[in-house]
């Protein structure tokens, strides 16, 4: 009996060694401070224009439509084909043609008239996507005097989750080269990628249009002229 007694109150002296020790060493030890970091680096990277149609498929813009470098960056934007025509002394409307695209993978198909932009500057500030005409559709000896562009409001849409820029409608475009702005992104706004299509699959063939007067010449040959557009924080 007494052996039994006398192993309880070893534990018991164990016990209470133990809860001391470890008091002792919180109070001895004191505190002290760790840090944590993270950097971000400006973004310089080319963003891969998607299929508007199929998203996020990749397509290959080819070598002559590079996009723009980052971090707020134009990705892409289609040529316009208004197709060939007979000479008419009438007043004639046409339409651009669909965006013929190739996948990566080799594939290609027909998609609508597309932009993309992207803004990965962090800063969440806003943007404005503007277009220009750089002069009226042209050959070397004729012009198409009075001719317009059309455009219908674009389909726009995100593959991320910022919130959406506004569109400014159907748009005239200049032949003289004034800006036109085609969306507006306010703080907060726009940030990811953003695509815009010119109508969708069953009306993209329409969504563009080319107005010609009765009074332009209409010569043989082939007309042609060319845009700017042009990605920026503010107005300019």
């Amino acid at each position: 009996m007494k052996n039994k007694q006398r192993i309880i109150l070893g534990a018991a002296l164990i016990a209470v060694g133990t809860s001391i020790s470890s008091n002792v060493w919180a109070e001895d030890g004191g505190q002290t401070n760790s840090d944590a970091f993270l950097r971000y680096e400006k973004n310089l990277s080319v963003v891969e224009p998607v299929d508007p149609i199929d998203p996020p498929n990749v397509i290959d813009p080819g070598e002559e439509k590079p996009g723009t470098e980052g971090p707020l960056s134009i990705d892409y934007a289609s040529d316009w084909n208004f197709s060939s025509h007979e000479s008419s002394d009438k007043s004639e409307h046409y339409y651009a043609m669909k965006d013929n695209v190739r996948l990566v993978d080799g594939e290609e198909k027909e998609v609508p008239n597309f932009f993309q932009v992207t803004d990965n500057s962090g800063k969440n500030a806003g943007w404005t996507l503007y277009i220009q005409q750089n002069g009226q559709f042209k050959t070397e000896n004729s012009s198409l005097k009075g001719a317009q562009i059309v455009l219908q409001t674009p389909e726009i849409f995100t593959i991320g989750d910022g919130e959406e820029p506004a569109t400014k409608g159907t748009i005239q475009l200049d032949p003289s080269g004034q800006l036109s702005p085609l969306l507006v992104a306010s703080e907060n706004e726009g940030t990811g990628t953003w695509i815009g299509m010119f109508g969708s699959e069953e009306t993209a063939d329409t969504a563009i249009q080319l107005k010609v007067p009765e009074k332009a010449a209409k010569e043989e040959g082939k007309y042609t002229t060319s845009f700017t557009w042009t990605l920026a924080t503010g107005e300019i």
